[in-house]
């Protein structure tokens, strides 16, 4: 009996360690090592939110909120989508490389210098002077990020993610021991600074380190065209989208306080935890599997249909679960003085579960060399976000604005899926029908928290009690789903 198991164990590690094999095989490797990462990074991520909420005052939530506006509106309106370009590129790899990595590492720099009069700008809007310096030291990232080996791009091509899974795990840990040991020092704003700046450091240093290859400084005017003529769309999307992510909590720093802005962005950072890493994890293997597929549409239709039925029965039962047991959670996690965020954070389950989807399909959308819907669908989100989000603040301050981003998001939703049936012509019951069991599965998790919830006795033991409650009803439901995604290695 040991010797089989040893054995298959065998058998396992080498395919795992493997970097051949067929495009499903590929696929499958990939999502063990990503799903390998995101369980590190995201228990990390999460552990420290809640050590942080217990040393840090919402205060300081805010204020790092309003910072990181700054820092991703310059990230992503500034993107360029070379990133994926690179990915999805047909044509010489290598040709293109220097380029790309030399235009990234200008963008960084002059990100950097930019930060320094954004962050003069942010502080007299907000009325904050914290967010002077804060901002300029969080600006030092780019610098770091725009460094990053090129070639890890070229792992991700290949769906070679097992040396990805290691940058993001030691990177999630030092992010980690930084953040804690500066918190329990300082009791400030400026551990989750410093840890912002050291993951980015240190991800770029062991791209070097484990990735082969050293890009040059070189810039080919043939091929910047060809990589901006690709990332146009993907650029012209990501600033939407970022607007249309950063309205609620730009406008609830402004028309309210800091304070509740801290608790919203605890609600909406803990409902987005698990759904867009899996989202993640799935975007980053099927994006480029998709291009790879994108010239076949039986096949194309036949993977979409799957990775949404994955998608949806592995997001959105969690999130309903989550919802069921929110003041519980918020309790147990981050302790006295974030009730506030429970109305939020329920409803905000909902954006979160569907937002995951929606990101799968929009890599889908980039993967097959249609950008140009992802740019439709974040000009749908953001003209609705902001007519939206002030009389939904005005009517019902944070509940209000995490009722908008939801509504929203059924509606991102419900268009994408109407650009499937265009793009690949699909029916629209086959486009509707992997959201089902996943519907069923939903309903099903979501009353048996509620249920243990309501009856369990109040204890510093009663999440451990739910989550067991949870996995008894999530486990067996997607048994089928398991078996059918391992069978992929044959």
């Amino acid at each position: 009996m040991l010797s089989k198991l040893s054995t298959r164990a065998g058998e396992l590690f080498g395919f795992l360690n493997r970097t051949d094999g067929s495009l499903r095989s590929k696929i499958l490797r990939s999502g063990f090592w990503q799903a390998l990462a995101t369980i590190g990074v995201n228990g990390l991520t999460f552990a420290k939110s809640a050590v942080l909420a217990r040393l840090l005052v919402p205060e300081a939530f805010g204020l790092m909120s309003l910072s990181l506006m700054a820092i991703r509106g310059a990230q992503l309106i500034t993107e360029t989508g070379f990133g994926n370009a690179m990915v999805q590129r047909q044509g010489d790899w290598d040709s293109a490389k220097d380029t790309a990595f030399t235009l990234l590492a200008l963008r960084g720099l002059l990100l950097a210098l930019l930060m320094v009069p954004v962050g003069y700008g942010m502080s007299a809007f907000y009325g904050k002077s914290e967010l002077v310096p804060l901002i300029g030291v969080l600006g030092v990232s780019f610098l770091f990020s725009g460094m990053a080996n090129i070639n890890l791009m070229r792992t991700i091509r290949e769906l070679d993610f097992k040396k990805v899974a290691v940058i993001e795990n030691v990177v999630g840990l030092a992010s980690f021991v930084i953040a804690i040991a500066i918190a329990w020092w300082t009791r400030s704003v400026w551990a989750l600074v410093a840890s912002f700046v050291a993951a980015a450091a240190i991800k770029t240093t062991m791209s070097y380190f484990l990735i082969p290859g050293r890009p040059v400084f070189h810039i080919d005017r043939k091929v910047a065209l060809e990589l901006l003529h690709y990332g146009k769309f993907i650029t012209a999307a990501t600033i939407l989208m970022f607007i249309a992510s950063e309205a609620g909590g730009a406008v609830i720093g402004k028309m309210l306080d800091v304070t509740q802005l801290g608790h919203y962005s605890v609600a909406f950072l803990l409902a987005n935890f698990p759904p867009t890493h899996v989202a993640f994890v799935l975007s980053n293997i099927m994006f480029p599997a998709y291009s790879k597929i994108q010239n076949d549409l039986p096949v194309l239709r036949k993977t979409f249909a799957q990775v949404t039925d994955v998608i949806a029965s592995l997001v959105m039962p969690v999130m309903a679960g989550m919802a069921a047991a929110a003041d519980t959670m918020i309790g147990a996690f981050y302790g006295a003085g974030w009730e506030n965020a429970v109305g939020p954070f329920r409803i905000l389950c909902i954006y979160g579960a569907l937002h995951a989807i929606v990101t799968v399909n929009g890599y889908m959308f980039n993967g097959i060399g249609r950008p140009d819907i992802g740019f439709r669908i974040a000009v749908i989100r953001v003209v609705c976000i902001l007519v939206l989000i002030v009389p939904a603040i005005q009517l019902g301050g944070t509940v209000g604005a995490a009722a908008a981003m939801s509504f929203v998001m059924v509606l991102n939703l419900l268009y994408g899926l109407y650009q499937v049936t265009k793009v690949m012509g699909a029916g629209k019951l086959e486009v509707l029908r992997p959201l089902l069991p996943a519907l069923v599965k939903s309903i099903a998790a979501g009353a048996a928290i509620w249920l243990g919830d309501q009856f369990l006795p109040d204890s510093k033991i009663k999440i451990l009690w739910l989550i067991l409650i949870g996995a008894a009803v999530y486990i067996p439901m997607n048994v089928g789903m398991i078996k059918t995604v391992l069978k992929l290695k044959k």
